[in-house]
């Protein structure tokens, strides 16, 4: 009997197993194991002396590990689709001045877009002026005089269209997302306890209103005026380079193709390193802001180490990622030089030919030139436009989402009962 341990003995293991903080955690899920002891169990002298932060494994059919995500959530995280609002759905808060505000940005956005391609087919009349009138200086100036002209003309309507693309359309994006913060904010205050409750929601409440709302904003601000002027200048360059040459303009858009695959290539690996960088940092500023709140709990169980750690590992995923992007870019942009020039070289080897064919003029050569290339940039330019689409959509969802919940507990509804008087 004297070997058996009593009850004083057995509840103080158990409060030191306890003590011992056996965690199992992974950026989702946090579990906490604690040992049961019968009455004639033992303390193992490996478990007592072990240090509070080395996390043991204590379930031997599922093995953790600090730091690394589950391969079975991280495989159902691939799988589910983001959910997303449709893009008209993001004016859903518009006012009648809004919409007006749109729709000039619109309207300045095409004219601006046109403006571009025009100035390769003033540039193209300048070049035939001038070759025409080799012996006759005096002609030759009269019409670059009127090209000039022209060019001034261009000009002063390109800088109108641009400053009210860029102003029409923030601000009614500014306008908006003020509404959608005021709506949203209200929306969160309104919720029941236990909305806040489930989920952590009301930990994100900062990040809705700074980073998800921002994104609202992009998708409605200057970049979308942006993308409208980059496909309004496509359109016009091919069809001025076609009506000027369509022989020349046909050999040219071989290389519009390859253009468009590195484009497409640095936009994809490019988004894509940058967003998981950002879910990434995302995740090493919960952790830091988490260690901060509770510092005392983390220097009373001796946690600095540990901390910094998963902060650490969370600042190297974010470096990789930085790292994929910058040959992602690299790449891409020099591939892209690459063909552009290549694309010169065709031009003015296969220009040369029409020209002393009697095909087309000199100055045709460089106005389809210059339309291409015009309406191939363009085209590349439009995958900012069209990711900030994606990203607002998707960030509104949730917001949305929020702002059409009534609770259970409604405290801004104005039925039920009523005092008559307040005394």
């Amino acid at each position: 009997m004297a070997d058996t341990p009593t009850p004083t003995t057995n509840d103080s293991l158990k409060e030191e197993i306890v003590g011992q903080k056996i965690e199992i955690s992974s950026p989702d899920t946090e579990l906490i194991h604690i040992i049961n002891i019968d009455q004639d169990s033992t303390a193992s002298p490996d478990l007592s002396e072990k240090n509070s932060h080395d996390a043991p494994e204590v379930n031997k059919n599922k093995k953790f590990k600090w730091g690394k995500k589950n391969k079975d959530t991280k495989a159902k995280e691939v799988q589910e689709p983001v959910a997303k609002v449709t893009y008209l759905q993001l004016y859903r808060f518009a006012s009648t001045w809004d919409w007006i505000c749109v729709a000039l940005g619109t309207i300045c956005s095409i004219a601006n877009g046109i403006g571009q391609p025009l100035v390769a087919l003033l540039m193209g009349d300048v070049i035939t002026s001038l070759a025409k009138n080799f012996d006759d200086p005096i002609a030759a100036a009269k019409e670059v005089r009127v090209s000039v002209i022209k060019f001034t003309v261009v000009g002063a309507i390109a800088f109108v269209a641009s400053y009210g693309q860029m102003c029409f359309w923030t601000l009614s994006a500014e306008n908006q997302s003020k509404r959608i913060r005021e709506k949203y904010l209200h929306a969160v205050l309104r919720q029941d306890i236990s909305w806040h409750d489930v989920g952590k929601k009301s930990e994100s409440l900062n990040s809705r209103l700074s980073a998800d709302t921002q994104l609202i904003f992009d998708g409605l601000a200057d970049k979308i005026g942006l993308t409208v002027m980059c496909f309004v200048t496509f359109i016009a360059g091919f069809v001025i380079a076609f009506t000027n040459g369509w022989r020349m303009s046909l050999v040219l858009m071989s290389t519009v193709p390859l253009m468009a695959v590195c484009g497409a290539f640095m936009a994809k690996y490019a988004t894509q390193s940058s967003v998981e960088g950002q879910g990434s940092y995302a995740k090493a500023g919960g952790l830091a802001e988490q260690a901060i709140g509770s510092i005392r709990t983390v220097f009373a169980f001796n946690g600095q180490k540990r901390e910094l750690q998963k902060f650490s590992v969370n600042l190297d995923a974010a470096y990789k990622e930085g790292v994929k992007k910058a040959w992602a870019t690299g790449l891409g942009m020099g591939s892209f030089m690459l063909i552009m020039f290549l694309g010169y070289s065709l031009a003015f080897w296969y220009g040369s030919r029409q020209v002393y064919e009697g095909h087309m003029e000199s100055g045709q050569v460089l106005t389809v030139l210059f339309g291409t290339i015009i309406g191939a940039f363009s085209l590349g330019h439009l995958a900012p436009g069209i990711s900030a689409m994606g990203k607002a959509q998707a960030a509104a969802y949730t917001i949305f989402e929020t702002i059409d919940r009534v609770p259970d507990i409604d405290s801004a509804s104005p039925d039920g009962a009523k005092p008559a008087n307040l005394t």
